[in-house]
């Protein structure tokens, strides 16, 4: 897994950062609980995107979030640290596929 940059969107303003791809066996990135994802499917296919649950939902179900991304590009977040963040305050994604996919991490 590879640690991804996060991109602080500040009064001053951000310039689009690239994004990067996504990795064979997923990609982490550290959770503020005001983090973004911002995915993009540059094919033709579909990829799903699951961002592991590590504790129960307010309604008592561990599940993961998973989003379908077909030749577009999706936002997602932002998400509880409670419920997604590790002992080291990172969340953890993975990609049914991750050809043609590439991900940009923001942070408010």
């Amino acid at each position: 897994m590879a640690a991804l940059t996060v991109n602080s969107v500040i009064i001053a303003g951000l310039d689009d950062p690239t994004p990067e791809a996504a990795a064979d066996l997923g990609d982490t990135f550290v959770n503020s609980g005001k983090t973004f994802l911002r995915v993009t499917e540059a094919g033709v296919a579909s990829a799903v995107v699951t961002i592991d649950s590590l504790v129960n939902c307010n309604q008592g179900s561990d599940h993961d979030i998973a989003v379908t991304v077909d030749d577009e590009t999706v936002w997602i977040g932002p998400f509880s640290p409670n419920r997604f963040n590790n002992s080291a305050g990172a969340a953890s994604i993975t990609y049914s596929a991750h050809e043609n996919l590439t991900v940009t991490v923001f942070k408010l």
